[in-house]
């Protein structure tokens, strides 16, 4: 596949086409191996750390590079990974 279908790593959608009620954004934080990238949803619930909008995106992106159990980068980050894994076993 043309990897120039694809959006950049780090593209961070949060306008035209996110809830305007609640704070969403989509992000892209891996490259396609094979095929087109499924850019994550993310929905803030509530903003206790006082992050600004940038600095929590760029956190989120952040967060998505520290699965321990692989090297590469994961499309959704380990603090929703692995919550979702155990609740599963």
């Amino acid at each position: 596949m043309n990897e120039a279908l694809n959006v950049p790593i780090g593209t961070v959608i949060d306008t035209t086409i996110v809830d305007s009620y609640f704070y969403t954004f989509y992000l892209n934080p891996h490259k396609a191996i094979q095929g087109v990238n499924n850019l994550s949803l993310y929905t803030v619930l509530l903003g206790g750390i006082k992050l600004m909008t940038n600095e929590l995106q760029l956190l989120t992106l952040q967060l998505c590079f520290t699965d321990q159990r692989s090297s590469n980068v994961e499309e959704v980050s380990s603090v929703i990974h692995y919550p979702d894994q155990r609740a599963f076993k």
